[in-house]
C-alpha cells in the first residue's frame, strides 16, 4: 500500500518531467526559452525570420550556441541544423573554421525588467557573433524575445519579439 501511495503521489512529477516545453507544453526553464528561441530561429520563424534569413545560407549544416552559465542543454538538432554548444575562449580557431564553412555563431543573453508592475518580465537576446582568427565580435543585429514569468502557473510566457 506505502507503494502504491508513494507511485501516485510521484506520478504528477514524473509527468511533469517528460514533458517536451519545444511541443507546447509549456515553457517552465530557461533552459526552455533557449530552445524555443532556437526553434524559431532555425525554423526561420515570425519576426525573427529577416535575422535567420541573412545567417542561415543554403550551406548552413551546424549552428554553434555559445557557452554560458544559464544554457545547461540544447536539442542536438533543430529543424536539419546540427547544435552544438561551444566555448568562446577555447574554441575560437575552431568556431573560426565552422564559420567560414558556412556555420552559424550564435550567443544568447537575459536582462530582468525591473520597474513598476514588471519584475516578471525577462528579455533574452539572441545574437550572431562574427569570429575571426584571434577575436570574435557580436553582430549589431540580433533579436530580443519578451517573456513573462506566470507566477499563477509557473510558467514563462511569451510576450513579443523585436528584432533589429
Amino acid at each position: 500500500m506505502k507503494y502504491l501511495l508513494a507511485l501516485l503521489l510521484f506520478l504528477p512529477f514524473i509527468s511533469f518531467a517528460q514533458r517536451d516545453p519545444d511541443m507546447g507544453q509549456g515553457l517552465f526553464y530557461q533552459t526552455d526559452l533557449y530552445r524555443f528561441m532556437l526553434r524559431k530561429f532555425a525554423k526561420k520563424e515570425g519576426t525573427m525570420q529577416p535575422l535567420a534569413l541573412k545567417y542561415l545560407k543554403p550551406n548552413t549544416k551546424t549552428i554553434y550556441v555559445l557557452k554560458t552559465a544559464d544554457i545547461d542543454s540544447l536539442p542536438s538538432e533543430v529543424n536539419g541544423y546540427a547544435i552544438k554548444m561551444a566555448d568562446a575562449e577555447t574554441d575560437l580557431d575552431m568556431l573560426h573554421k565552422e564559420q567560414k564553412k558556412g556555420a552559424v555563431i550564435l550567443y544568447f543573453t537575459k536582462i530582468l525588467n525591473k520597474g513598476i508592475n514588471n519584475d516578471n518580465l525577462y528579455d533574452f537576446w539572441i545574437v550572431p557573433a562574427k569570429v575571426g582568427k584571434k577575436e570574435m565580435e557580436y553582430e549589431d543585429a540580433g533579436c530580443a524575445i519578451q517573456f513573462e514569468y506566470n507566477m499563477g502557473t509557473s510558467k514563462f510566457e511569451h510576450r513579443k519579439t523585436e528584432c533589429k
